[in-house]
């Protein structure tokens, strides 16, 4: 059973479905285009001289998971094995730490129909449903039996799971928190996302996790040689772009990005970066009471399948949180 889950290999379901057959998505108009990439502007004094990118990042994931709640538009787009697609929707969280709950759901243009995705955290479950199959699907994560394994297995402080499993646990902190524990923050620049002044983080694959990404490359890359990022699969990033706000350290936008090596594109001698995955957070509002009914999913008439067992796999764990072997996967050199 394939599991999906957001952001990025939520993602990956979306291209999965023929897109191939149908046109292509119309432009969105002006009123709701997806934002330009971010151009910062020369780092300002107090943001180049005291905190490193490292801090600038820490303090964001320490302030994000200490909001009592969140409430956002969400826009996103997405370029990757060969299509493109936009989409819209709205992220709401509330509550700290375990008692953590959150809503996400995104509309996308298909040909003529506008489809589903989303995804409810209850407290208990995590709900998952999307109608861009026939029939729809409507799959169900046991969250207390998830960390009741976590916990039996010593690693509540999740750092081997992957940004996308991290989202699914606990939401947009969560999410930051797996890409502080995934990427090194290696520069920071001031400079504005529309009107809204940021700070823009660049981070980089740490090479523990790299090393799972390319593990035909493990023993150079932990020899301290330069891995060879060509060799990530198509759909991988090799860089992530973070844009705070510098009032309260929001992550307005992130951004997934790899670059293409000199010479790769027909006729360029120079390198180019392609964005990936873009996703943006605005009209957001920090603290306020939201209504709890809005956490509470009623699947209906739908029967859910439950992929609690194959996500704790993913994770390498078994259900009583004891260590799976891993199976051996191609090596990518």
């Amino acid at each position: 059973m394939k599991i999906i889950l957001p952001i990025l290999a939520g993602f990956a379901l979306l291209l999965a479905c023929p897109l191939s057959a149908q046109p292509p998505l119309p432009q969105p108009s002006p009123s709701t285009a997806t934002v330009s990439p971010v151009n910062p502007v020369a780092p300002a004094a107090n943001v180049a001289s005291s905190p490193t990118p490292a801090d600038w990042m820490q303090r964001a994931v320490d302030l994000l998971d200490r909001q009592t709640s969140v409430a956002s538009k969400v826009r996103y787009r997405v370029d990757m094995l060969g299509h493109a697609m936009i989409g819209s929707g709205e992220y709401t969280q509330q509550g700290r730490g375990e008692q953590r709950m959150f809503r996400l759901g995104l509309k996308m243009q298909v040909a003529e129909n506008v489809r589903i995705w989303e995804q409810v955290n209850d407290g208990r479950y995590l709900w998952q449903y999307q109608d861009l199959s026939d029939p729809p699907k409507l799959e169900r994560l046991d969250f207390r039996r998830v960390h009741q394994a976590l916990e039996r297995s010593g690693r509540l402080n999740l750092n081997t799971a992957s940004p996308s499993q991290m989202i699914s646990l606990g939401g947009l902190p969560k999410l930051m928190v797996g890409l502080n524990d995934s990427f090194e923050f290696v520069s920071v620049q001031a400079g504005k996302l529309d009107s809204q002044p940021v700070v823009t983080l660049e981070g980089r694959w740490k090479p523990a996790r790299l090393a799972l990404l390319l593990p035909g490359q493990k023993a150079d890359i932990e020899a301290g040689k330069p891995a060879k990022l060509n060799k990530l699969p198509a759909h991988q990033p090799d860089s992530v772009l973070i844009c705070l706000s510098r009032d309260d350290l929001f992550p307005y936008r992130l951004e997934f990005r790899r670059q293409a090596l000199p010479g790769s594109l027909p006729g360029s001698e120079r390198s180019e970066t392609k964005i990936l995955m873009a996703m943006e957070w605005y009209e957001v509002r920090l603290g306020g009471a939201l209504d709890p009914q809005q956490f509470r999913y009623q699947p209906g008439g739908t029967q859910p399948t439950d992929i609690t067992d194959p996500f704790l796999k993913s994770m390498g764990l078994s259900a009583d949180g004891s260590t799976l072997a891993a199976t051996p996967a191609p090596a990518a050199k």
